[in-house]
């Protein structure tokens, strides 16, 4: 969480050190740092480059998130962020994430109110139904505690997970709930492991 999106707020010799520290490390944990502090795709695909072996089918470490996990937990519908996306895919990335992942890539670029992530996300074969994989249920902005599936964080009104205001979100969270239905998404699964919780 502290570090996540570093790259957006980081100054010119900031981002020379991240790009250094992220080349110094082990490959794998390398492209997952580049991706949680949202490093340019051009620079993923450098890191990718020199290590032409890398399968992003394989979990970090130490059980550390998975690679679209993490991408997901710091993505945004900008064009950078989804070829970032489509680079991780090319090399195995599973959009389903790992059994270890406190969350689904779904279920963080739902979380985000990311449309166009969404989108991508699920047109690479990601289960509409899926939320949280492990872990405590996701927060909603009502304060309630719920089972996490994916449709319930399109809950949320005019908020950021962060509790930040964004007026444009009720009209992001609409097109991401479209998709999801669209998708196949379960209506009835949205509180099924809670069902006397409601947002």
């Amino acid at each position: 969480e502290w570090t996540t999106r570093l790259a957006a707020f980081a100054g010119p010799d900031a981002l020379r050190g991240l790009r250094a520290l992220a080349r110094a490390l082990p490959p794998m944990l390398g492209v997952v740092n580049a991706v949680e502090w949202t490093l340019p795709s051009a620079f993923v695909e450098d890191l990718l480059r020199r290590a032409p072996a890398l399968d992003l089918s394989v979990h970090p470490p130490g059980g550390g998130p998975s690679v679209l996990a993490t991408w997901a937990d710091a993505a945004d519908d900008g064009d950078d962020s989804l070829r970032t996306l489509r680079l991780l895919r090319s090399r195995g990335a599973d959009v389903a994430g790992a059994a270890t992942d406190p969350s689904s890539p779904l279920s963080n670029v739902v979380h985000n109110g990311c449309v166009r992530a969404t989108k991508a996300v699920l047109e690479a074969g990601a289960d509409p139904d899926e939320g949280r994989c492990c872990g405590p249920p996701l927060l909603m902005g009502s304060g309630v505690w719920h089972d996490g599936d994916v449709l319930c964080p399109c809950c949320w009104l005019d908020r950021t997970p962060a509790g930040a205001l964004d007026p444009d979100l009720p009209s992001r969270r609409a097109k991401i709930l479209a998709a999801l239905l669209d998708a196949g998404a379960d209506p009835a699964r949205t509180h099924a492991a809670a069902p006397g919780l409601t947002a």
